[in-house]
């Protein structure tokens, strides 16, 4: 479902932010792409907010990036609901 993969490609996104010595905070855009569920003739936004809240909580601190949000009428792969891309900025070095 549409809250399972939020939650699966914002886990993996964290993950390779890590790698970089990144976290979620250091997103600063975001662009979503939705497709309805079978047999639904609009997106999910319910279940992308659920998983989307517990990685980006404004009120436990985290910085919001931009976001932009987007239905789409389907994937190259037809099992897919979410599609997410970010950009990550790095923190400047106080010199």
């Amino acid at each position: 479902n549409t809250a399972q993969q939020t939650a699966n490609v914002l886990a993996e996104i964290e993950k390779r932010l890590k790698s970089l010595g990144l976290g979620m905070s250091d997103v600063v855009k975001m662009q979503v792409f939705l497709k309805a569920p079978q047999g639904q003739n609009d997106m999910d936004f319910r279940g992308f907010s659920q998983s989307y809240l517990r990685f980006f909580d404004a009120k436990a601190g985290v910085k919001l990036p931009a976001r932009s949000l987007l239905q789409t009428q389907g994937f190259a792969n037809p099992g897919w609901l979410v599609e997410i891309d970010v950009i990550a900025a790095r923190p400047a070095q106080n010199r």
